[in-house]
């Protein structure tokens, strides 16, 4: 008789070691792990993308030196008169306008898709950063304001337009009553 094999009629009936298997438990494991780092990237995107300030015109001028060249939201109201079509430096076709939100103006330089909406004196919310040079194609404008500074944008959001009213509907009619300045009695940013 063997061991390993169980004899009813020899009447040990003594319980026999258990030969240990070899589990994959490593398996569960690594698909728990990979759905995690999954989850993180995920939240890690969306947070991310949330993270992106939004300032009014005014709040951005006043924070520029903290801004820095971070990317960020800011709202404004285009003012009549300063949009132009513009080449920016790398050949890439944009265009320019000047928006206000307080009195406190801001030259824009917009590559990417234009909202149809977007026309002067309706508000906007651009998404991109600060640039430390003159905004192109807005020389010889009145009502810009040629602070050195301009605001690179590649993102455009329009009153009117569903995301506008979902991303900021309580400031919609702030930008409308802050709009648009009157540049014969305001000077030029201070």
């Amino acid at each position: 008789m063997v061991d390993d094999e169980f004899d009813p009629a020899a009447g040990d009936l003594s319980p026999r070691p258990v030969i240990a298997r070899r589990r994959r438990r490593w398996v569960p494991l690594a698909i728990v792990g990979v759905v995690g780092v999954a989850v993180l990237a995920l939240l890690f995107s969306v947070l991310g993308s949330a993270a992106l300030f939004f300032k009014n015109a005014d709040e951005a001028v006043s924070e520029r030196q903290s801004l820095g060249s971070k990317r960020f939201r800011m709202q404004g109201t285009v003012v009549p008169g300063t949009v132009s079509d513009v080449t920016t430096t790398d050949g890439v076709a944009g265009v320019a306008f000047t928006i206000a939100y307080h009195d406190v103006r801001v030259d824009v330089v917009h590559v990417g898709a234009m909202r149809e909406l977007f026309q002067p004196g309706v508000p906007v919310v651009l998404e991109g950063r600060w640039e430390p040079r003159p905004a192109p194609a807005l020389d010889g404008v009145a009502c810009r304001a040629s602070d050195g500074w301009h605001f690179a944008s590649d993102n455009m959001v329009v009153k009117h337009d569903n995301e506008y009213t979902a991303k900021g509907s309580e400031r919609v009619d702030e930008a409308v009553a802050g709009g648009t300045p009157d540049c014969a009695a305001k000077p030029v940013n201070p």
